[in-house]
């Protein structure tokens, strides 16, 4: 009989054991699960956060040309916002009545011919016509963060260059006295160039912007992931060459901008 008894006590005991440990390993309650703090960007740690808002920015960064006409002006305007610290009323050009519309999904010669149907004929004007009123007066230009790839768009604009050869605007392989001479000898309709030769030649008197129809700006992505307005340096010479030299024009509505990708053009 004692014995019978020891069976039954220890057998209550290991059923027992085995009710604990089944409920240890249950599922979690809502309640629990509420509990855990959630992740977050607030919840990162520095660095974390960094790097999260940087490639954040970087996939909004892509998709700029693509962009409706708003949408790049609100890009364009929230650069030059945290480059001069300017209020809403200094950026009051920056709207998307300023933008062009155009097709991203043509090549950047069609998105210009189709922009400027006169174009050729204002190729014919600058080509031929050899008086000052209208050398180095482009109708459109074109910024890039480099000259390797202002030199890449060049390229993208055979038909335009044969008809009247675009001007390449940059340090590479050019000396600024070089480029002078030119530009007091040759007209041109459409030019690329790197902001820094830009503002110089601007600055010099020996470009002038009175007949620009469209300022294009290059936003494609470098090797660091950074567009022309990412750059310290092509950011602080795009910005100046802007504000002196083209606003003006954009202001008066006698220029148009665009944002454009080389690599999708």
């Amino acid at each position: 009989m004692a014995g019978l008894v020891k069976t039954s006590i220890n057998r209550k005991r290991n059923i027992a054991k085995t009710d604990r440990a089944t409920e240890g390993s249950q599922e979690p309650s809502e309640a629990t699960v509420a509990k855990k703090p959630k992740t977050s960007a607030a919840n990162l740690k520095p660095e974390r956060k960094a790097k999260a808002d940087y490639q954040s920015g970087q996939l909004s960064a892509a998709g700029l040309a693509e962009l409706d006409t708003s949408g790049q002006a609100d890009w364009l305007r929230s650069q030059h916002a945290a480059y001069r610290k300017s209020s809403f009323l200094e950026q009051e050009e920056l709207t998307g009545g300023s933008f062009a519309a155009l097709d991203s999904s043509i090549p950047l010669q069609q998105q210009i011919q189709q922009h400027i149907p006169d174009w050729s004929e204002l190729c014919s004007v600058a080509r031929f016509n050899k008086t000052n009123k209208t050398l180095a007066r482009p109708s459109v230009l074109i910024v890039s963060a480099s000259a390797p790839r202002a030199n890449d768009l060049a390229k993208l604009l055979p038909n335009i260059n044969k008809a009247c050869k675009v001007s390449k605007l940059y340090a590479k392989h050019f000396k600024i006295e070089q480029q002078r001479a030119a530009m007091r000898l040759q007209g041109f309709f459409a030019a690329v160039g790197s902001p820094n030769r830009l503002l110089k030649l601007a600055d010099l008197g020996d470009l002038h912007l009175e007949q620009l129809k469209m300022l294009m700006i290059d936003v494609q992505l470098d090797a660091k992931q950074r567009t022309i307005l990412d750059i310290p340096e092509t950011r602080t010479d795009f910005w100046k060459f802007y504000d002196a030299h083209c606003k003006p024009h954009v202001s008066s509505g006698t220029c148009m901008l665009a944002l454009i990708d080389a690599a999708r053009g």
